[in-house]
């Protein structure tokens, strides 16, 4: 049997982020270092990574398929003597990305990218910054079924 349509989003999602390289373009190299649901905490060898995981959906039903939107994290995290430029280079790069890949090659319908909810400054050994904000990614199915897209 074929993943669940979520499993696919996120899986593409996961591909996507790996591709932030500045040969590709971008302002940092965030591709070499994201974790899906990374539960170890993060160490200066660690530093200018994205750490994302998928949150509980909310599904709504229509006639004969269910509508999801599906929650995504991503906190951001950097370490250098330059913290806000890094933390806004490292946000500008998932948005790009995001909104380059906002039907997730047609699984969903669109993706919506919420402010950030928070900065937080982590004083250790070292300094790190942290960016933490969801996206929004909307996609449907055949009612009861989350294999099969609607």
């Amino acid at each position: 049997m074929a993943d669940p349509i979520s499993q696919q989003i996120m899986e593409a999602v996961d591909i996507a982020l790996k591709t932030i390289w500045r040969t590709d373009g971008y302002n940092t190299d965030l591709g070499n270092r994201v974790y899906e649901w990374r539960k170890a905490p993060v160490n200066i060898e660690d530093a200018e990574c994205v750490i994302y995981r998928d949150m509980a959906p909310s599904i709504t039903r229509s006639v004969g398929e269910d509508i999801y939107e599906l929650p995504v994290e991503f906190i951001l995290i950097g370490q250098n003597d330059n913290i806000p430029k890094i933390a806004r280079s490292m946000y500008a790069d998932i948005v790009k990305c995001l909104f380059a890949n906002e039907t997730w090659g047609g699984l969903a319908e669109r993706t919506v990218i919420l402010p950030p909810e928070d900065v937080e400054y982590i004083h250790h050994e070292h300094t790190f910054a942290g960016i933490r904000f969801r996206a929004i990614i909307d996609f449907r199915t055949t009612q009861g079924d989350p294999y099969t897209q609607a």
